[in-house]
């Protein structure tokens, strides 16, 4: 059985990934598929998008020390 450290990493590993996934699709691929894909629907402007995909990218940077050492970089 993993210890709680290898599973918190585990965890935090695949939420950074998943965040990164869905970061890139929205940056880099057409972003009405990316809302048709989830049933969100079609929008004129998706200037939101692309602000919130960055931001969850940065976010999502901060998690990555924690993850290599969940107890050195307590909350």
């Amino acid at each position: 059985m993993p210890s709680l450290r290898t599973s918190f990493k585990i965890a935090v590993w695949i939420g950074v990934i998943a965040n990164w996934s869905f970061a890139i699709w929205a940056v880099f691929s057409n972003p009405h598929t990316l809302l048709q894909g989830f049933g969100l629907g079609d929008v004129a402007d998706t200037t939101w998008l692309y602000n919130y995909s960055f931001l969850l990218m940065i976010l999502s940077l901060f998690y990555i020390p924690a993850a290599n050492d969940p107890f050195r970089y307590r909350v």
